[in-house]
């Protein structure tokens, strides 16, 4: 069957409700382990991470520190079908495509909180702890060298260090950035774009850079919504793959990225393929 026609989406974004967190971990579900399937089984060793993303949403959805924002496509029968139903998204209003994340960071906010952080790491911790909590030991007395901790450890680490060279207070996170892998990839770049492009906005509005630490497969994502590379570090996931595990994981790269403040840039576009578009303007 050939595919049906597509056209411009029609995309709006909007603040995440409580109702819509199971849509939420569910595209961050699969989207996380489909872009980076070794990392993925390295970071949360053959466990689900949902319960310990759902746990993060609901924690921080509401946060002063924190903004979720999810990005809806209401056009109607002219784009694929992500091809599963999700809970959590309301189909009057469209299908959920994906959603960002962004933290604030102020003088004196501590770096382990999730503002500063990145939601895969997070999870990897808090799934740690949870583990620790079922066999009745204390969650902070997690075995250092458990590979899936010294793991998240490594990057928790190289994010706070990168905040503190390349960038300044206040300052935005990008938490997260979860496309729904299966659509279209016109949609997916397009969705990208939205979502960073609100962030981008925001930022602006205040004068304030951004930081983020992804996995090298988003970089073309921020590339095109302004964000410079300012450093990249690989990591050799054999020395944090499960210690029964006798296969060859590889490596991982990561880069770290900042959106400078306006002064500090040169003005562009961050429409999908640079066609300028009305954007909405959510506010914190």
């Amino acid at each position: 069957m050939p595919p049906r026609p597509l056209r411009r989406l029609e995309i709006e974004i909007d603040r995440a409700e409580t109702s819509e967190i199971v849509g939420m971990y569910a595209i961050f579900g699969e989207a996380f382990p489909f872009e980076n399937p070794k990392l993925a089984r390295v970071m949360y060793a053959g466990s689900d991470p949902g319960p310990a993303v759902e746990d993060i949403l609901k924690t921080y959805l509401h946060s002063e520190y924190n903004r979720f924002m999810i990005a809806y496509d209401v056009t109607q029968g002219l784009v694929p079908d992500p091809g599963c139903e999700m809970e959590g998204v309301d189909e009057d209003e469209g299908m959920s495509y994906g959603w960002i994340s962004v933290g604030l960071v102020r003088d004196g906010t501590s770096m382990d909180s999730y503002a500063a952080g990145d939601l895969s790491v997070c999870a990897s911790l808090k799934l740690l702890a949870t583990e620790a909590r079922d066999r009745s030991e204390d969650p902070r007395q997690l075995i250092v060298d458990k590979p899936s901790f010294r793991l998240a450890l490594e990057l928790r680490t190289r994010s706070k260090d990168g905040q503190a060279r390349y960038i300044t207070n206040p300052h935005l996170v990008v938490n997260t950035l979860a496309m729904w892998p299966f659509s279209h990839s016109d949609s997916t770049w397009e969705m990208a774009f939205k979502l960073l492009g609100w962030a981008v906005e925001y930022a602006d509005r205040h004068n304030w850079p951004i930081w983020t630490q992804i996995p090298v497969g988003q970089r073309p994502f921020f590339h095109q919504a302004g964000f410079r590379e300012v450093r990249a570090f690989t990591l050799n996931l054999n020395d944090y793959k499960p210690r029964e595990s006798r296969d060859d994981w590889g490596t991982q790269e990561w880069v770290q990225m900042v959106y400078r403040a306006p002064e500090e840039r040169r003005a562009r576009s961050i429409s999908p393929r640079g066609r300028g578009e009305r954007r909405r303007r959510l506010s914190f």
